[in-house]
């Protein structure tokens, strides 16, 4: 199991949600977000890398930032 941040935002693009989530991959952690109801837009790190966002039911790969 590894342990993912979760990050959502509300349509304003304020933080609404920060969570943690335990997952033994990367598809569990991003199913895990798009259980998360009401927001706008959500993304999933796993330790300083983003695995994915989440918008209108998407997800986004590919995408390779550091955590700031």
């Amino acid at each position: 199991m590894a342990v993912y941040k979760l990050f959502c935002f509300d349509g304003a693009g304020k933080l609404w949600v920060h969570d943690w989530i335990e997952a033994g991959t990367d598809e569990e952690a991003i199913a895990a977000a798009r259980a998360v109801k009401d927001a706008i837009k959500c993304e999933v790190w796993r330790q300083n890398q983003l695995v994915a966002t989440i918008q209108d039911g998407r997800a986004i790969y590919g995408e390779s930032r550091p955590l700031a």
